[in-house]
């Protein structure tokens, strides 16, 4: 594995590279147009190794994470905290877990 963060991370879809997103430029692929299907995913580069397309890769977690973070903002509203207080932090949790995975997706 590597030290990547996953919001960078970027794999080879035929030899299983990873790479950094920030290491790649889409202009340098050649003959992109020819390579990739009309609605499909964009590449993020090519692959220094063996020359395939390598693709920004999913956070697998990013469902589990909005979810606990939207639990942490139910349990909240039932807390002996100020009212103020309660509705601040609730409404911050449910900014980071739309950031993560909004809720109506």
């Amino acid at each position: 594995m590597t030290d990547i963060p996953i919001e960078q991370l970027c794999r080879c879809d035929n030899c299983g590279a990873e790479s950094n997103i920030n290491d790649h430029d889409i202009g340098e692929i050649d003959d992109l147009l020819e390579r990739i299907d009309p609605g499909g995913t964009v590449p993020a580069g090519e692959c220094e190794k063996c020359h395939a397309l390598t693709y920004l890769v999913q956070n697998p977690y990013k469902k589990d994470t909005a979810f606990l973070l939207r639990s942490a903002a139910a349990f909240l509203e039932g807390d002996d905290l100020g009212d103020r207080e309660r509705v601040e932090l609730t409404e911050d949790l449910l900014a980071e877990a739309d950031k993560y995975y909004p809720e109506h997706t």
